[in-house]
């Protein structure tokens, strides 16, 4: 007599067991290192406003490439407060600061500080390397990487 073998159907976890397991890949940005100094660059991204868990605080990334060599790239983080419903700034923060570089003046009251007037502008810029991580302890030497510590002047005509 021939046997009658059914298949059962497998349960989902069999299913999700079967899985091939595939590598993570890294989708975040490429940050490099570069030698310290003073720089001139171009902003031409802007990533955020993003409220980061880790730091409880709202930050935006400004992206810039370098005047004198347009493939390489360096990021300047800014702070807009750490009121989780919204973003704030603050008189005496560096978002403030580049405003009214960029800006070339204070806001009027009322004024909206957009951040998308920081595109397209040209900065001259203090780049240093990245050395503390969210909470405050040394990165490795070979998870370091450069980034804008402090945007000196707007330098767009």
């Amino acid at each position: 007599m021939g046997s009658n073998k059914t298949s059962r159907p497998i349960s989902a976890a069999e299913g999700r067991a079967r899985k091939k397991h595939v590598a993570p890949v890294w989708e975040g940005a490429e940050y490099h290192r570069y030698p310290p100094g003073i720089y001139d660059v171009r902003c031409i991204h802007i990533q955020g406003p993003e409220w980061l868990r880790s730091h409880r605080r709202w930050s935006l990334r400004l992206e810039c490439m370098f005047l004198d060599e347009p493939d390489a790239r360096v990021s300047g983080f800014l702070s807009l407060g750490n009121d989780p419903e919204r973003p704030r700034v603050g008189r005496k923060s560096r978002y403030f600061d580049l405003w009214c570089k960029t800006n070339r003046g204070l806001p009027r009251k009322g004024q909206a500080m957009r951040w998308e007037d920081f595109l397209d502008r040209f900065y001259r810029v203090r780049i240093a390397d990245g050395v503390t991580d969210a909470k405050g302890g040394e990165i490795p030497e070979d998870q370091r990487y450069s980034k804008i510590v402090e945007f000196l002047e707007c330098i767009s005509p």
